[in-house]
Parts: C-alpha cells; structure tokens; sequence
C-alpha cells in the first residue's frame, strides 16, 4: 500500500486529538457520515473516506469485522 501524504511517521497524528468512537448499531454511523471509496482493507476491516453530514469535514473511519477479530 502507497501513502501520498509526507509526513515523517504516517501514524501521528501531529498532536491532535483522534475521535474514537465504538458503534454497535450500523444505523448510527450512516446517519452520521456519507461514505466514499475505499483507502484499505485488511484481515480484519475496511478502511474507507467519510464526510460528517453536519460539517462537512473529512475523515477515514476503519469498520472492523469483530466475528473475524474475536476468534
């Protein structure tokens, strides 16, 4: 996988505070966030881009499949 951005370590979040957010009903994110194309996948989830409806900001929002993680 290539990353276009430039920043020395591609996980910091340069100081700033991440959401993190544990959803259990789907209805709660769809309402919340259009989602885009997809930025990864892996064994365990889909990462792909999303826009908050209410202010229009982007984010990358990771779904992870917990039948797969919880073997």
């Amino acid at each position: 996988m290539s990353y276009s951005r430039k920043d020395k370590d591609i996980g910091s979040s340069g100081g700033r505070q991440i959401p993190h957010t544990r959803v259990e009903d789907e209805r709660q994110i769809v309402a919340s966030y259009e989602f885009g194309k997809e930025l990864g996948r892996g064994n365990f989830g889909v990462v792909k881009e999303a826009i908050h409806r209410a202010t229009g900001k982007k984010w990358a929002v990771k779904a992870v499949n917990k039948e797969k993680v919880c073997i």
